[in-house]
């Protein structure tokens, strides 16, 4: 019972990070192309909430050890630095 449910929370992450690098790719085509800067920050800041809910669920079943720890550690320190960049941007009028 423990190994299937570890395995279901394992496979919802998985949903999640992929939304994660579709949000990634987004901001990263929203900076080459539009300058959008809040759509960049809105796409990761949708990178932040996909890694945390991630680890969230994991912490609602008693005993069970989350994994993928590091990799959300990594991914968010990433997160936040871009975030911060990304705040830094300054975008003329004109778009470019």
């Amino acid at each position: 019972m423990r190994n299937r449910t570890m395995q279901q929370y394992l496979c919802m992450c998985c949903g999640m990070y992929t939304d994660t690098f579709s949000s990634l790719r987004a901001a990263a085509a929203l900076l080459k192309t539009t300058k959008n800067k809040d759509g960049i920050m809105a796409d990761l800041s949708a990178v932040a909430r996909s890694s945390r809910s991630c680890e969230n669920n994991f912490q609602e079943v008693r005993r069970m050890k989350f994994h993928l720890g590091w990799v959300n550690s990594s991914l968010m320190k990433m997160v936040k630095n871009s975030m911060a960049v990304g705040s830094r941007l300054q975008i003329n009028c004109s778009g470019t």
